[in-house]
């Protein structure tokens, strides 16, 4: 039936039927399948429902519609139930409690709390979160769902933060702009752009539909604060979650005339006393692709001897299976031997060195030190084999823990890189009462953006050319959503040149590599202090890893 003809029929079956409610109907029946008279009895069932039983048809107004349109969805989205794994299955948080000085055995309840003395990390009763995993291959339900609810929690913030009383579904024609929220995705194999942007709404706001975006030569951005974020647009990567205004006034696209940015996370809870830490932070590959010497890792050490900060934080990969040697089967030991004679050996004679030092483990899904080689990924197990020192603290792929006071996140896939090479950049002005006093590049933009959607890997899918070393569980996503409240410091290593950004309350660093295919990399030492009621300050010093 086209739509003349399910016009007619509708203005039969509504008497007095407005404008708007009339094309919100035409859409229905399409979008439903449902033919005019269906439509009408589907309202006199939900009236019955409601208790209008005395309502007249006539009165069917503008909202009327959009009351039905919300049970047609629920319909829709009823018989997909969410898929509860197997107690065997399921992802369990297990918290292990981190000894933060000596004496304290590892696993122990508690940290007792002391007062932090010059040269030592302050014990406190904050854990490391570690995820045990039993990563079983998910029915496609679940993905499906865990997806699903990452626009719908993504959209009640957005409706919380800028006092909506309602969504629209971007595949509805209205005349009026509406405010929608989505997943970016692109048009199959074609990257990003202008004319391949989709958006895909979730089934109860849109039934899942995926909408082409057009974006108004007049499109700008409007902050979810006061002050601007100093960007000159914005960066659009497939799995990014947005907030739009628009209209999609044909039927055909949606679209926008506004970004609404996404809500920040809050920043972190400020205290009452000075604190600070001292850190080193270096990310593997920790040898050069022409041996297995780790010489890089060797000059870390000495530059650790050097600097005696309180926290070493070492990001995979360490025995890498993308290694020249190791791909060729010219690897004589075992992954644990060449662990243990490279890595704990000299972690051994650093704790005899410092012994205050804590040392923190991230595992790299390339790692064949790691029984999981999926991300997010749990804690490497601590085998007697690998020679492990007792203040090393292996902890999962991503983590979120707290030292000092100063809550920190850190995960060894290169996000920024993956982001960064299917981002289509949309130049668009921002609308804010003040401006905004940070500089801003390219890179803070896109760190900004990762906080913002609140993921430590916003990304999906995965690029086809980094699929394997990425291994995404998507039913286990839910480990890669950070908490609402934003860390003070976040390592994202990456192999794009090394650099620290502040963004809003958070500290952004990426240490770059420790070696670069024949070449020695680098490593960052920082160090952070908070004063009291104050956001954390950080300073920086690239430390060089060889000639």
């Amino acid at each position: 039936m086209d739509d003349d003809a399910t016009r007619l029929q509708l203005k039969e079956f509504f008497p007095g039927i407005e404008e708007e409610a009339l094309i919100k109907c035409i859409s229905m029946c399409r979008m439903f399948n449902l033919a005019p008279d269906d439509l009408r009895f589907k309202w006199e069932a939900l009236i019955f429902n409601t208790s209008a039983k005395d309502t007249p048809i006539t009165f069917f107004t503008l909202d009327s519609a959009r009351d039905l349109q919300q049970i047609l969805q629920r319909e829709v989205a009823k018989p997909v139930q969410k898929v509860v794994a197997p107690k065997h299955n399921a992802v369990k948080k297990v918290f292990r409690q981190v000894p933060l000085g000596g004496g304290v055995a590892a696993g122990s309840p508690t940290a007792t709390s002391t007062r932090r003395k010059q040269g030592v990390v302050k014990k406190e009763p904050s854990a490391l979160a570690g995820p045990s995993v039993n990563f079983t291959p998910p029915h496609n339900i679940e993905a499906y769902s865990f997806l699903d609810d990452q626009i719908d929690d993504m959209a009640e913030i957005v409706k919380k933060h800028y006092q909506l009383e309602e969504l629209g579904d971007p595949n509805t024609v209205t005349q009026d702009e509406v405010v929608v929220v989505g997943r970016i995705v692109n048009d199959g194999d074609t990257k990003l752009g202008e004319s391949s942007t989709f958006l895909e709404s979730s089934r109860m706001m849109g039934m899942g539909v995926r909408v082409p975006l057009e974006f108004d030569a007049d499109v700008k951005i409007r902050c979810a604060s006061m002050r601007g974020t100093g960007s000159t647009g914005i960066g659009l990567f497939p799995g990014m979650i947005v907030a739009l205004k628009g209209k999609n006034g044909h039927g055909d696209s949606f679209v926008v005339s506004e970004f609404l940015r996404i809500p920040p996370l809050f920043p972190s809870i400020k205290t009452d006393t000075d604190s600070s830490l001292k850190a080193m932070v270096a990310c593997g590959p920790y040898t050069c692709d022409s041996d297995l010497d780790y010489k890089p890792f060797t000059a870390l050490i000495d530059a650790v001897r050097n600097e005696r900060p309180q926290l070493l934080l070492l990001i995979g990969p360490f025995v890498d299976s993308n290694h020249p040697l190791v791909k060729t089967g010219q690897l004589d030991q075992t992954p644990a031997s060449v662990f243990r004679e490279h890595i704990s050996n000299l972690l051994v004679q650093l704790e005899g060195d410092i012994p205050e030092l804590l040392v923190i483990v991230v595992p790299n899904t390339r790692d064949l030190i790691s029984s999981h080689v999926v991300f997010p990924q749990a804690a490497p197990e601590r085998d007697p084999e690998l020679g492990l020192p007792r203040r090393v603290h292996l902890v999962p792929n991503p983590s979120r823990f707290s030292i000092n006071g100063f809550n920190i996140g850190v995960t060894s896939v290169d996000v920024l890189f993956h982001i960064r090479k299917d981002e289509f950049f949309k130049y668009a002005p921002e609308l804010s009462d003040e401006r905004s006093s940070q500089p801003t590049d390219a890179m803070a933009m896109l760190c900004r953006q990762i906080l913002e959607q609140r993921s430590f890997y916003p990304l999906f899918p995965v690029p086809k050319e980094v699929q394997e070393d990425v291994n995404l569980s998507v039913v286990h996503s839910k480990l890669l959503k950070m908490d609402e409240i934003a860390p003070d410091l976040l390592v994202l290593p990456s192999r794009l040149k090394a650099f620290q950004k502040v963004v809003d309350s958070t500290v952004i660093v990426n240490p770059a590599m420790a070696a670069k295919s024949n070449s020695a990399g680098t490593a960052v030492c920082l160090e952070i202090v908070r004063s009291p009621g104050a956001a954390p300050h950080c300073s920086t010093k690239p430390i060089k890893l060889g000639t």
